[in-house]
């Protein structure tokens, strides 16, 4: 990405509606999310020329990711359209479920990671159902519960003319059942799916909107963290952007959708609680205070955790490795013995003294 903010979308969205020559458009990994995400959905109402579009890795959500919507129900031209690792959420996904019911022109649609839950998912299928053109959907890594994942399938059964071919469900549990349907669904076209394992036995899922996944928040935030490489004070700090030493808990919880951290809703809400004990509606920042110390003791425990995760998935190796040597070195002396002429050997005679 190039670092683009909401004030240079305008710029862009005026290219869009106005060149008729551009068929490819990437604006991955850059900062569009407010008025630059709404001025760029809308531009799309007015453009029949561009056929890819990628604004994947962005900040779309809210009224940004309303607008994409908006503009892709009107658009008569994208066929491949990656709008992965956003925050669409529920909403953005109902407007995205109205412009499947009438766009006629997308074959490709990525959502991956966009906090859809089963309420999002339910307008996305409910538009799919009256969409005859769209043959790849990518929903992995969404808060998707088992049985919402099951209706996608059951859609295209009931409805023939749904044309999806190409459904990735990356890193969500499926049941049983799912896979039933998805036996079904392959007896009548070529059907190819991606999607976390199957998970046996029963499963009473939350009622909550979106699996919680069984997962502590603080392991989901810390996970997060390593690969960005921040500490708990240093996350902390970016999110307080005016220098306050605290936040509210909409600023905490707005910032880290900022910044994509993977977090359910409800997984959101109860790291929100650990850190809000006494429930005042801040997050302070002093280090003294309970709230933060438990993460940043939490945060050491799970680097130790992971460290003695390591430590033990080396000792394992190592065994299993010197069983197979042990292995290999028992077969070849057996088979040195096998190869030995027992008939070569001298006879055993009687050599009792007289």
């Amino acid at each position: 990405g190039n670092h683009l903010k909401d004030d240079s979308a305008p710029l862009f969205a005026k290219v869009i509606e106005n060149n008729i020559h551009l068929k490819d458009v990437n604006l991955s990994h850059n900062d569009f999310r407010g008025s630059g995400a709404v001025a760029l959905g809308l531009s799309l109402r007015n453009n029949d020329t561009i056929e890819y579009m990628d604004l994947s890795w962005n900040h779309l959500r809210g009224r940004g990711a309303i607008s994409i919507g908006i503009g892709l129900k009107e658009n008569l031209g994208l066929k491949i359209l990656k709008l992965g690792w956003n925050g669409f959420a529920n909403d953005g996904a109902e407007t995205i479920g109205k412009a499947l019911a009438r766009n006629s022109t997308l074959l490709e649609l990525d959502l991956t990671n966009n906090r859809i839950g089963t309420i999002g998912l339910g307008h996305i299928v409910k538009g799919l159902q009256k969409n005859y053109t769209l043959v790849a959907l990518k929903l992995g890594h969404n808060p998707l519960r088992m049985v919402a994942c099951e209706t996608i399938l059951q859609s295209i059964i009931k409805h023939s003319s749904i044309a999806l071919k190409e459904l990735d469900l990356r890193d969500i549990p499926v049941s049983k059942d799912f896979n039933k349907l998805l036996k079904q669904v392959r007896q009548t076209r070529i059907f190819v799916t991606v999607t976390g394992q199957e998970l046996v036995g029963d499963l009473i899922e939350g009622e909550d909107d979106g699996l919680d996944w069984n997962k502590d928040p603080r392991t989901v935030l810390f996970e997060y963290m390593k690969r960005e490489g921040f500490r708990v004070i240093d996350l902390f700090k970016k999110l307080d952007t005016d220098n306050s030493n605290s936040l509210t808990r909409n600023e905490f919880k707005n910032g880290l959708l900022d910044i994509e951290v993977p977090l359910t809703e409800s997984q959101l809400d109860k790291l929100l609680d650990i850190v809000d004990e006494d429930k005042s509606g801040d997050v302070e920042l002093n280090k003294g205070t309970v709230r933060l110390s438990e993460l940043i003791n939490a945060e050491r425990q799970f680097k130790r955790e992971q460290l003695a995760r390591t430590v033990a998935k080396e000792q394992r190796e190592r065994l299993e490795r010197a069983k197979r040597k042990q292995t290999i070195k028992d077969g070849k002396s057996n088979q040195n013995m096998n190869d030995l002429n027992l008939s070569k050997l001298p006879p055993i005679t009687n050599t009792k003294p007289k």
